[in-house]
């Protein structure tokens, strides 16, 4: 029998769903997956990006999916794009009993979720050595399955119509709210925690049995609020426990966001919002997108609808006002536990005074970085080390000005040295704007693969239903 859910989560979770399901009522998915068509076709509202800027680019979109690696999604066949992959033969892993294991193919789409945790994902890094992907899952081969170009219904196509990163690195050595604090406040708190053992952030994922962390450093929502421009957090959220906005939403734990209502509704904006702000021009300087259940991709979730949402986001945004002057990063907060070859340069350790201190940090493990823009190079791959906290210092370097500099205080200084994602944009070049299959085109075949190939590959725990709001937020 589990243990009991902390009464400080579901008071929480209550919280939220207040401010959240509120302003749902006014504005569902469902009616903004309708909304938006409609507008578009007579016409997109002017973008009304009236902030400065120091590079043609007025909006910055993040979204972060969960969990896969760079040689588990990519990797096999990543030679065909230019970019580091690897040779099945010529990766060998062994278990404890020193069999050898290769990285294999994955003929499901719906699969194991490996152990991500902070102790496991630095005995599968194992100092750099980068081979303990089946002795920490304990001799079976869940973390070395790789996909095929088949197997992906759109990555490749935005791959090839845009710019991918193969050398972006998630943050952390670890699982995956560390890693988002990065995505979202530059640090998961080594230098404002003081945790008694490594159970808890700043090392793993608070547990539901203990509070939920209250966090009070800054943000770069905080950041941002200070420099006078807009942004929000947009949720696709199912209203499960630990929020009803989403487990992956790491602004939710932080205290001047809980404390604050104003703060709070931008912080939990409906995914519905997203595309009403594209079709009215309103989309933000800066927001990020959190997904959960079906479409994040994380395990067992497959990578099939967690790619039809990625062309739904990358669809609205081109027919939008915005395009022009946007770009979205589509990124993975961290590995999953999957293989890579590639091994980080560790930038940042463990604080003295800490639990483990000198031990490794990151940037943790590659992770895949697609940079969609009309001003990113068609079909290029971004060779350049790059981390979460190159995207926070890509929002700084776009939308700093004398009078109202933009600088998180809280990125380490050696992660600072890491190469700018502003080399990844040529702003001399003509608007890309490539056609490219919609949601409601590639849902079929995703729906064929999910509901009748699992049938025969899937694990006994994944489902072959799909939930009611897909439907009206894929667009369908």
């Amino acid at each position: 029998m589990s243990a009991p859910i902390h009464p400080g989560w579901l008071g929480l979770n209550a919280l939220l769903c207040k401010n959240v399901m509120t302003r749902r009522r006014f504005l569902p998915t469902a009616a903004a997956a309708t909304l938006i068509p409609s507008l578009l076709k007579a016409g997109a509202r002017e973008d009304r990006a009236h902030w400065n800027s120091a590079s043609k680019i007025k909006h910055v979109v993040i979204l972060c999916q969960e969990n896969r690696s760079f040689d588990h999604y990519f990797g096999y066949f990543a030679d065909a794009l230019g970019a580091e992959g690897f040779v099945p033969k010529d990766l060998l892993y062994r278990d404890d009993a020193g069999k050898p294991h290769h990285p294999h193919h994955l003929m499901q789409f719906c699969d194991d979720d490996p152990d991500h945790g902070w102790d496991a994902s630095h005995a599968k890094w194992n100092g750099g050595a980068m081979d303990g992907w089946v002795k920490a899952e304990g001799g079976k081969t869940t973390a070395i399955g790789y996909y095929k170009v088949p197997d992906h219904l759109y990555h490749m196509r935005l791959a090839q119509a845009f710019t991918l990163a193969d050398h972006n690195f998630c943050a952390q050595i670890g699982p995956t709210l560390p890693n988002r604090l990065y995505l979202w406040s530059g640090t998961s708190g080594w230098n404002y925690l003081d945790p008694a053992d490594t159970s808890s952030l700043p090392f793993n994922n608070p547990s539901l049995t203990a509070p939920p962390p209250l966090l009070t450093w800054p943000t770069m929502a905080d950041v941002l609020d200070a420099a006078g421009l807009p942004w929000k957090c947009y949720s696709v959220a199912d209203g499960s426990v630990p929020s009803a906005i989403g487990a992956f939403n790491p602004l939710i734990f932080f205290e001047q966001i809980l404390t604050n209502p104003l703060k709070l509704a931008r912080a939990t904006a409906d995914i519905g919002e997203f595309f009403s702000d594209l079709a009215l021009g309103t989309l933000p300087a800066v927001s990020w997108i959190v997904t959960e259940a079906v479409v994040s991709e994380h395990p067992p979730a497959p990578p099939d609808m967690g790619q039809l949402l990625a062309a739904r986001v990358v669809d609205a945004l081109k027919a939008s006002s915005a395009w022009d002057s946007s770009v979205l990063f589509l990124t993975y907060d961290e590995a999953g536990g999957f293989f890579d070859h590639v091994a980080p340069n560790v930038l940042e350790h463990v604080p003295a005074g800490l639990p483990q201190s000198g031990t490794a940090i990151g940037p943790g493990f590659r992770v895949p970085l697609f940079v969609v823009s009309p001003w990113a190079r068609p079909g290029h791959v971004f060779k350049p080390v790059v981390d979460h906290t190159s995207i926070l210092q890509f929002v700084e370097r776009t939308f700093s000005t004398k009078k109202n500099p933009v600088h998180l205080a809280t990125i380490d200084p050696a992660r600072r040295e890491l190469y700018s994602l502003v080399h990844a944009f040529d702003f001399g070049q003509a608007m890309n704007s490539p056609k490219l299959p919609t949601a409601k085109q590639l849902f079929g075949k995703a729906r064929q693969e999910i509901l009748t190939l699992n049938l025969d590959h899937t694990l006994a725990g994944c489902s072959t239903t799909l939930p009611d709001w897909l439907g009206p937020l894929l667009g369908l």
